[in-house]
């Protein structure tokens, strides 16, 4: 019995540990993609206010650095939710970077 009681303690202490730092990774990441299309979309905002960037000039710019996707073609084969997701929030971003950023 006190061999079980101490398995099942390290278990759980093992999943408690491996959990939170699933969640630490998550949340930290999370912050990183925030933080960095707050101040992309604020260095291209300044750019535009000050006239270095047209509101053309910039949407060619995020072109260049975030490449497309071919909107309405077919999803890869083996696509899965995971990259349906990817794809419409790289999409999303393209986007918002090229409009102004609003809702940053």
């Amino acid at each position: 019995m006190k061999a079980m009681v101490i398995v099942l303690t390290v278990v759980a202490t093992l999943l408690g540990a491996a959990s939170g730092a699933i969640v630490g990774f998550a949340w930290t990441l999370k912050a990183h993609i925030q933080t960095d299309m707050k101040l992309s979309c604020a260095l291209l905002q300044t750019a535009q206010t000050a006239r270095y960037l047209t509101r053309e000039r910039r949407g060619q710019l995020v072109d260049k650095v975030v490449p497309a996707l071919s909107k309405g073609a077919p999803l890869r084969p083996g696509a899965n939710v995971a990259r349906r997701f990817a794809d419409v929030w790289w999409d999303s971003i393209r986007e918002d970077q090229k409009s102004g950023c609003s809702g940053t």
